[in-house]
């Protein structure tokens, strides 16, 4: 277990990765430039950190957290419209990320959390009218239907941080919430 210090200098070193993700493509980011710009040892790296790939999957936790907080700190939208907004707020970062090798899957944890906050949602608060959380909340199977959601929606917002959709964040929306009220009713 972690003393508060070496907690605090854990968080600095994930907070530098997302600063340089904001920066720079994952497979372009070294170590050497981690430890540049925490103005940190290479020793003290690898003290908290196997290699890159276990920093990343640190920072896919921070990630994941970050979106549940935003998510719910703006419960007055549409989910999807939460989580796309965030994206868009976030954007160079998502990008970046996107093109990682594949040893850490951030979009198939993000599948997942959004899978669970839908349930959550679904589960705790009743008054939710939003015709995706309300669907969850009335299937006999509300796992399977989070699933399903959250996947396509991950999906398609990778695919729009790719650029493979030339839209913008209201458009994208609008779009969204013609599919989820379609597939709803």
């Amino acid at each position: 277990m972690y003393s508060a210090t070496q907690k605090r200098m854990q968080q600095h070193i994930i907070a530098t990765m997302l600063e340089l993700l904001n920066e720079k493509q994952f497979n372009a980011i070294t170590i050497q430039m981690i430890c540049d710009l925490a103005e940190i040892n290479r020793s003290t790296f690898y003290r908290y950190f196997e290699d890159k790939y276990d920093l990343l999957y640190y920072v896919s936790l921070e990630i994941s957290e970050r979106v549940d907080n935003y998510a719910h700190s703006k419960a007055q939208g549409p989910f999807f419209y939460n989580m796309l907004k965030f994206m868009g707020e976030n954007k160079k970062l998502f990008k970046n990320i996107v093109t990682t090798d594949n040893r850490v899957d951030i979009f198939g944890d993000l599948v997942k959390l959004v899978s669970r906050m839908m349930q959550d949602d679904a589960q705790q608060n009743v008054e939710n009218n939003d015709p995706i959380i309300r669907q969850i909340r009335e299937s006999k199977h509300p796992m399977l239907i989070s699933d399903f959601y959250s996947s396509g929606l991950i999906e398609v917002l990778k695919r729009w941080l790719e650029n493979d959709y030339q839209i913008d964040i209201e458009e994208m929306a609008a779009s969204l919430e013609i599919i989820f009220n379609t597939e709803c009713n």
